[in-house]
């Protein structure tokens, strides 16, 4: 947000290493101003989000998640740091540690004020540690309510509070992202300038194209073992693919969104589950091809409809029993990397582990002795580097391609109507 930058450029003040005192707009002093524009900011954002209530934690939070209310026309609550004699029943509770003041309060909000039904806006005026956002989802999972993102007005990029939110699976929206503090002055993540924003979108692109390739491989290994099951030729095989392709792309898009029907806000690419292959193959056996789609089709609306349901017992589910599905979810593909190592042959050669180990450790040696984006492209450029080398090794063939239309339009129900 340009103006609230701006703001911050010319009255903020770096303090030591990590802090930056904004009491003449923000924390202390307030600007009605500034925080309708913030109001308003944040309301464009989540506008179609289908959210109830707007929720921060006193102090300083509470300006601007009250013009944030305001500007969506929803209810705003605040989280208290001490209980006062008027709060005798029904108390949510979290406990959150200051690292600023040393402390760890006690924070509560009345359960009469969240309900199973409500979808919430956290919003606060600095994200650093992520502590207190940390506690106010954990009082909003007490009372059963869902959590769409958690909003910022000033963020300490070089801090781990990003970090810990979306481990924790929730969307942090900031209006101002702080990079570093540098001979006293603020260096916002991204730069100032038109170059360096430009700059930021090549990154961003190339970031892209690593989660492309990354799962890429993945996605296409599942159809072509379904179409090794079913015995597809070539041309049945490239259908297959092509569309495991474009739904993976779609569903990557909707993922990207963030309303009240679909989408967590997220940039996550999403792949295909191997999970699929055994029973699909099964029916495709036993049933056809049209079948085997009709299955999908049928499966696709199920998950659709449970999943309001789902979302209400989400929170029944704590994250030692989620951590431990994903992991034993990792631990399960493990199998399938070894084989992408060997080409996925019953005897693999030598020379296609060689060049996987050599991928490998190209990626480790980027990852650990760079720092930066070009630490954050080690996949890449550990990708482009072994397909050099095994281009290099006339491994590569990239006559197919040349051969393949630059235009194609598919045909519809090619493997059969549904």
């Amino acid at each position: 947000m340009k103006l609230l930058e701006e703001r911050i450029l010319k009255d903020g003040n770096v303090l030591g290493e990590n802090i930056l005192k904004v009491d003449s707009f923000l924390t202390h002093q307030v600007d009605y101003q500034l925080m309708k524009e913030i109001g308003k900011a944040f309301a464009e954002r989540f506008k179609d989000a289908g959210l109830t209530k707007v929720v921060t934690i006193e102090a300083s939070g509470i300006a601007p998640a009250l013009y944030v209310a305001e500007a969506l026309e929803l209810p705003m609550i605040f989280a208290k740091k001490a209980k006062n004699i008027t709060m005798n029943e029904g108390i949510l509770t979290a406990e959150v540690y200051s690292f600023t003041k040393q402390v760890t309060s006690t924070v509560s909000i009345a359960s009469k004020f969240l309900t199973p039904d409500d979808r919430v806006l956290i919003v606060d005026d600095f994200l650093a540690n992520g502590q207190a956002a940390k506690g106010l989802i954990q009082i909003i999972e007490q009372a059963g309510a869902i959590v769409e993102a958690v909003g910022i007005v000033i963020e300490k990029s070089f801090q781990d509070g990003r970090g810990l939110l979306e481990e924790l699976g929730y969307p942090v929206v900031s209006l101002s992202r702080l990079d570093r503090f540098e001979n006293g002055q603020v260096v916002f993540k991204g730069g100032r300038h038109l170059m360096q924003k430009q700059e930021n979108h090549s990154q961003a692109a190339i970031l892209g194209l690593q989660h492309l390739l990354a799962m890429y491989s993945g996605s296409i290994l599942v159809p072509i073992m379904i179409a090794g099951a079913l015995g597809y030729n070539a041309q049945q095989l490239t259908y297959l693919i092509s569309t495991d392709i474009f739904m993976c792309g779609v569903a990557t898009f909707l993922q990207l969104q963030l309303n009240k029907y679909f989408g967590i806000g997220l940039p996550v690419v999403l792949g295909v589950a191997f999970q699929s292959v055994a029973p699909l193959s099964m029916i495709g056996a036993s049933h056809g091809s049209g079948a085997m789609f009709g299955a999908l089709i049928v499966s696709g609306i199920y998950v659709v409809l449970v999943s309001g349901f789902f979302s209400k017992i989400a929170n029944l589910f704590p994250s030692i029993v989620t951590g431990s599905v994903i992991t034993t979810i990792g631990l399960t593909l493990i199998p399938v990397a070894i084989g992408n190592m060997g080409n996925n042959a019953e005897e693999p050669t030598v020379q296609s582990l060689i060049l996987a180990v050599i991928t490998i450790l190209i990626i480790l040696v980027v990852n650990i002795y760079t720092t930066g984006f070009i630490k954050s492209i080690s996949i890449l450029i550990g990708l482009i580097v072994g397909t050099a080398i095994a281009a290099s090794m006339g491994l590569v063939d990239f006559a197919p391609v040349a051969q393949a239309p630059v235009v194609h339009v598919p045909t519809p129900f090619f493997f059969g109507a549904p």
